[in-house]
């Protein structure tokens, strides 16, 4: 495997990302308690992921295979 292919966009990260980042938007707006400090942790968690599934590296361990 040449260099130029393992650095790719994490997809798995990109789209856990996403995942945590919207579930984390939607039950801190439509939950009966408000915005509470564990949906702001899921969307900086979801932050994180996706800006690290954009980073072009092979350091993510579940794509460098």
């Amino acid at each position: 495997m040449t260099e130029e292919n393992k650095k790719e966009k994490c997809k798995c990260c990109l789209g856990l990302g996403i995942i945590i980042l919207i579930l984390g938007i939607v039950f801190g707006v439509t939950g009966s308690g408000g915005f509470g400090v564990l949906h702001a942790f899921a969307i900086a968690v979801g932050a994180v992921l996706i800006a690290w599934g954009m980073k072009k590296t092979s350091a993510c361990k579940c794509c460098a295979k």
